[in-house]
């Protein structure tokens, strides 16, 4: 893959502000397969929680699209 992080809109706990994070495509794909939890932050407010199960389903939608897109384009 053509980048060692995934970019994925998150929504603040605290005004609602939705936000990119950014973490380590490596380590999310290994957190997801195992059923590890994924701590996401918001830097608005320095707020941090566990992604929620609704969350997870969208984080692992958008390493499958990354995985296709790269695929398509030969990475």
């Amino acid at each position: 893959m053509s980048s060692s992080f995934i970019r994925f809109p998150v929504v603040c706990p605290k005004c609602g502000k939705e936000q990119l994070f950014a973490g380590s495509m490596r380590l999310i794909e290994r957190q997801l397969r195992h059923g590890e939890r994924i701590r996401l932050h918001a830097r608005c407010h320095g707020a941090s929680w566990d992604a929620s199960p609704a969350e997870l389903e969208q984080i692992g939608g958008y390493l499958s699209a990354l995985r296709l897109g790269n695929a398509h384009c030969g990475h």
